[in-house]
């Protein structure tokens, strides 16, 4: 859950006695590690953020043997014939 930077920046003011930078700094990488976290990790209710836009995309569990730059070509030429048929 993503909690207003603010609102977490007074709450640590409350709690330790932070300059409002210091708070506001503190809340900023909280917010930025909540953000990493719900688009990198997996959890039990299904996959993250980037594993599900590979899944959408077409992506197996198997690298088959491509390489990362032949991988990221057939993303792109995916991504390609999407935005294709979507302008239909």
């Amino acid at each position: 859950m993503i909690v207003h930077v603010d609102d977490k920046a007074k709450e640590l003011q409350k709690d330790f006695k932070l300059t409002d930078f210091e708070a506001l700094q503190i809340a900023c990488k909280m917010q930025y590690n909540s953000i990493l976290t719900e688009a990198l990790v997996i959890t039990g209710s299904g996959p993250g953020a980037i594993e599900a836009i590979a899944i959408e995309l077409g992506a197996s569990s198997q690298f088959n043997g491509n390489s990362i730059k032949e991988s990221l070509s057939e993303i792109a030429n995916s991504i390609s014939m999407l935005s294709e048929n979507i302008n239909l």
